[in-house]
């Protein structure tokens, strides 16, 4: 078990500019978006692969990556409240 000191990260600022005056955290809302459509593509890759296999349920891989996806998505939505100054 790792202990607490660490596990520590260094913290930075959610609200930082760069050169071209586009937040850090607007860059990570693109990529989390890129992350959720990857998430969303592996997943029906896993449901094309059970239907073609014959399979009657949901494979439990796509369930995972479906799972991680809302997860990224909510995300998505916290970050962008936060971004747009709510």
């Amino acid at each position: 078990m790792a202990s607490q000191a660490s596990c520590k990260r260094a913290t930075r600022p959610l609200h930082r500019w760069n050169n071209e005056g586009v937040s850090d955290l607007s860059n990570l809302i693109e990529r989390l978006r890129h992350i959720s459509e990857e998430l969303g593509d592996r997943a029906l890759d896993e449901l094309k692969e059970a239907h073609r296999s014959g399979a009657t349920k949901r494979p439990e891989t796509e369930k995972r990556l479906t799972q991680a996806r809302r997860a990224v998505e909510k995300a998505i939505a916290t970050l962008s409240r936060t971004d747009s100054g709510d």
